[in-house]
């Protein structure tokens, strides 16, 4: 995003600040922006870095390039910020046996500890000696208050105790007692009038101190800074309405990326925010290129605490995980017959005939619905049953190995673990770990990997989702048994109640698209924009939710459909530009004498005054034929408030009506390997013009999305 400053200069805005940079805009709170675009530069050109550098070196910038720890660029700077805060190039802390040495030169009664005044403290809160003049006389004296921390370091039996408290409430410090301690905080400045985030963090930390929640531009942070775990009590949690579950967990995530040296992150934000879909999309895509076992740990790095198990039939191993973090791993047997398709058991008179079964281990995500700690059908050893992603229970179940089959295991060959008629054959040791070492109960989840070609575990929408391929789905629903009779299935644990609904922002490059899309002869242009284009974006972030459940598609899927459904709207109508009578006519005429041309009166004309509303006519903002649209489409289109081809002409249901097409045409009409290449196959499937998926895509590119992220 580039913007025009108060000093007519082109600046660059950094996709993480264009939320805030439009809003004040339009507020017309234009100081704020030209701070924001003049701090950006200096981020990216090392000042940050170089304050860092400094405080935690002792020595000028200038050093860090002469030494050649960077460069300059942006890259090796961030990559030396994240040294400097993994603390690589720290100076040596003064010993506290030395700081006392060095201040008892200045002043010896600075160096003597005694009951009165906390000398540790100053130490600890980093004061140095400042010189007073007292009377005509001078000399060194301390501070009476850890700056860090906001304790007062003098004790009440201090002989200037008293004056220093009335001097701190005179400045509007309020004084309070904690752990048996004396602390003050400042309660005069005002967070809300605080012009920047920086101003509003140090407020709320000299009033507030560590390990409290305040509020900023209607988000909440916590007063805490790089190197300070953050731990507010339940009380403060409650007091903001982030005692819940999500709330802990995004806590300790942000602990982890504050804490980590890989981060230029410096403060715990406590409540979600928007982010960069490209970036979100680049990350998934990443995650998505690694194995299966790779993707679920990846993801589970934002659940630290959590345990669950992975099983990889291929190698007769199941790992027991908590985050990212591998605890145990135990060999096991695994279904008798490979495949992805769900366990079935077949009863015959009350009794289980395995010859009919099709003694497959069914890949998908479980949860454990029940725990026995002594299963006395298994030698009286835990068991662990499971329920699929409908919640109902399933014949696979963790149990121990029955004698018969145990000389299979410990072999080395992973072939011999396909023993069991489905479910997952356990050892007597590991059995009981998991129940009484690593506390394996109910609730916990299980990921069976799938090994049939074309099946996957997939990040989508923030979270592992198992695919599986059409052709697959078909297959599970039978299978020939043991004596060679078709039997009927359970088809696969395929994942289920997938569409998880994620807000999202759109902006525009109003530069790019004014200089591209405005024409010099068009006086209409920003009427177009403002009436057109403003609320066909508008609605594509309004329906969002709507939009995924009518026609079935992820909130991933959505973000880019919603791109491309702009996309289509600038190549249809060239982003609702009208033409003057005369234009119009000129359009009409090449038309009719010429039917496959694409020149065409604008579409309000079109419609309006050459009366092309008929069914069979391309009507709207995006062109679409009511009478090419197919069952789905229609009632589709009608569960959303679209009934006849005249709501196309409405730049806000134009723009429902486009992405729920395509959603469903996204369903329907491309395979498994197109949906991989969306922007290639998809806007062909609505217009079949060689180069309509690249003038497509160029007309999306001044179109950006935030999405937000817990």
């Amino acid at each position: 995003m580039k913007i025009i400053n108060s000093y007519k200069e082109e600046v660059n805005i950094h996709p993480d600040f264009e939320y805030d940079v439009d809003k004040h805009i339009e507020k017309g709170n234009h100081n704020v922006v030209d701070n924001i675009a003049n701090e950006l530069p200096k981020f990216q050109s090392g000042g940050k870095v170089s304050e860092i550098y400094e405080q935690k070196t002792g020595k000028s910038w200038e050093t860090a390039k002469q030494e050649g720890l960077t460069d300059g660029s942006y890259e090796n700077n961030i990559k030396l910020r994240s040294d400097l805060l993994s603390g690589k190039y720290d100076k040596p802390k003064e010993s506290y046996e030395s700081y006392k040495t060095r201040i008892g030169k200045l002043n010896p009664n600075l160096s003597v500890e005694t009951k009165d005044y906390n000398l540790k403290g100053a130490y600890e809160g980093g004061l140095e000696p400042e010189l007073t003049n007292n009377n005509g006389i001078k000399e060194y004296h301390l501070g009476s208050r850890n700056p860090k921390t906001g304790e007062i370091l003098k004790s009440k039996n201090h002989p200037t105790y008293d004056l220093f408290l009335k001097g701190e409430k005179e400045a509007g410090y309020e004084v309070y007692e904690k752990d048996g301690k004396t602390y003050s905080r400042n309660n005069k400045e005002d967070i809300s009038k605080a012009t920047n985030f920086n101003d509003a963090f140090k407020i709320a930390r000299s009033q507030m101190g560590a390990n409290k929640i305040f509020e900023f531009n209607g988000k909440k942070y916590g007063t805490n800074v790089a190197g300070e775990k953050f731990e507010p009590d339940d009380a403060e949690l409650e007091k903001y309405n982030l005692k819940t579950h999500q709330a802990k967990q995004n806590l300790q995530r942000q602990n982890e990326i504050v804490n980590s040296p890989y981060t230029s992150k410096e403060v715990t934000k406590l409540t979600s925010g928007y982010k960069n879909w490209e970036s979100i999309k680049k990350r998934n895509e990443e995650i998505n290129k690694m194995d299966d076992a790779n993707k679920i740990t990846s993801y589970h790095k934002s659940t630290p605490d959590e345990q669950y198990l992975i099983v990889d039939k291929k190698s007769g191993r199941m790992h027991l995980y908590k985050g990212d973090k591998l605890i145990d791993s135990f060999e096991v047997g695994v279904g008798e017959n490979k495949g992805d398709a769900q366990t079935v058991t077949k009863q015959i008179n009350g009794k289980t005939d395995w010859s009919k079964s099709n003694k497959s281990t069914g890949a998908g995500i479980y949860t454990i619905s029940n725990v026995n700690p002594k299963n006395e059908h298994y030698y009286g050893l835990p068991s662990f049953n499971m329920a699929n992603e409908n919640g109902i229970e399933v014949s696979t179940a963790i149990h121990g190995t029955p004698t018969s089959r145990r000389a299979k295991l410990d072999d080395d060959d992973a072939e011999n673990n396909r023993l069991s008629n489905g479910c997952i054959n356990g050892k007597c040791t590991d059995l009981k770990n998991m129940y009484s070492k690593y506390n394996v109960q109910k609730g916990t989840k299980i990921y069976i990997l799938p090994e049939d070609e074309g099946n996957r575990i997939e990040l989508q929408d923030g979270k592992p989702i198992l695919k599986v391929k059409a052709s697959n789905r078909e297959k599970y629903l039978s299978y020939t048994d043991k004596e060679g009779n078709i039997q009927k299935g359970q088809g696969i644990n395929q994942s289920v109640n997938t569409l998880s609904y994620k807000p999202i922002k759109l902006f525009i490059d109003k530069t790019s698209f004014e200089k591209d899309v405005y024409q010099w002869n068009d006086t209409n242009d920003d009427k177009e924009y403002n009436e057109t284009t403003k609320p066909f974006m508008q609605s594509l972030v309004d329906n969002k939710k709507a939009i995924m459940k009518a026609s079935k598609i992820s909130s991933d899927t959505y973000n880019e459909l919603a791109k491309m459904g702009f996309g289509i709207y600038g190549t249809e109508s060239n982003f609702g530009d009208t033409h003057g009578a005369i234009g119009n006519l000129g359009r009409a005429v090449n038309k009719f004498m010429d039917g496959k041309s694409s020149s065409s009166p604008d579409v309000k004309s079109k419609a309006n005054t050459y009366g092309a509303t008929d069914n069979n006519n391309s009507v709207g903002y995006t062109q679409i034929r009511w009478s090419q649209l197919n069952a789905n489409e229609v009632n589709t289109l009608k569960e959303l408030g679209v009934t006849s081809n005249k709501d196309f002409l409405d730049a806000k249901k134009a723009a429902i009506t486009t992405v729920a097409i395509l959603g469903i045409r996204y369903n329907e009409q491309l395979t498994d390997e197109q949906k991989k290449d969306v922007w290639r196959y998809l806007p062909t499937k609505w217009n079949n013009r060689s180069n309509y998926a690249d003038r497509v895509k160029s007309n999306s590119k001044y179109l950006s999305l935030k999405q937000l992220q817990d």
